[in-house]
This record gives C-alpha cells, sequence and structure tokens, in this order.
C-alpha cells in the first residue's frame, strides 16, 4: 500500500509484431512478473489495438513491419524497475519498439469520473423510462 504510494507512475508501451496472441500474452506476463520482483506494482495493462506504424520497423524475425500491436502498461516503481521492465521488453522475439513516460498520477480521479459518469448515465437511463 503505502510503499507504491511514493514510488512515481511509469507508463511502458511497447509495439509488437501482430503475428502471436500467446507472444503478447507471454510478452505482459514477463513484464508483469519482473516489475513485481523488483519492488514494483502493476495498475493496468491494456492491448491499445493494432495499428499502421508511421513507418516501417524491422522486428527481431528481420521482416519489416508496418502494422504494430501496441500494449500499455501503467505501474508503480522507480527507476531500476523501469529499466527492469523495459529489459523485458526488449528481450521479448516479439517487440518491435519500446517506450517509457512517467506520468502525472491520474488514476485515482480518473476512476472517479468514470464512476461519476456511469451513476449519471443511469440516472439518465432512470428518467428515460418515466
Amino acid at each position: 500500500g503505502d510503499v507504491y504510494k511514493r514510488q512515481p507512475l511509469y507508463e511502458l508501451i511497447v509495439i509488437t509484431r501482430c503475428a502471436d496472441p500467446k507472444g503478447t500474452a507471454n510478452l505482459l506476463r514477463s513484464i508483469a512478473i519482473g516489475i513485481n520482483r523488483n519492488n514494483g506494482c502493476v495498475r493496468d495493462m491494456s492491448i491499445l489495438g493494432d495499428r499502421v506504424l508511421t513507418k516501417a520497423a524491422k522486428g527481431k524475425d528481420r521482416r519489416q513491419h508496418i502494422i504494430g500491436r501496441y500494449l500499455q502498461v501503467l505501474y508503480d516503481g522507480n527507476i531500476s524497475t523501469m529499466k527492469i521492465a523495459e529489459k523485458e521488453a526488449r528481450e521479448s522475439f516479439e517487440t518491435i519498439r519500446v517506450q517509457t513516460h512517467r506520468m502525472k498520477d491520474f488514476l485515482g480521479e480518473m476512476q472517479l469520473y468514470r464512476k461519476a459518469v456511469r451513476q449519471e448515465s443511469l440516472f439518465m437511463l432512470d428518467q428515460n423510462r418515466n
């Protein structure tokens, strides 16, 4: 609990090949294990979707890829946690590109906003029924 609140929030964006869903799952698993072993805390993992890359990128399979699968991992950690997460991502055969951003911690406010919007929309549904 309290240890994680003192650590900054990081966003890891990994662009991978679109080939194998098992490869994507294994990559996310290895990143999460690396973060947790280094006293980090994974908050959220998302597959943001497959998108056309701005320029073709060469993968570890030595092929040019024009479409990449974007993955996002949000975690609390320190500099060494960030290095471990990036290392795990870069070592994967699936990975094309890796970027890390230190973020302002807004997740609590975002979740409250989502909850308020959800409650408001339910209220609107009740009014529409009458």
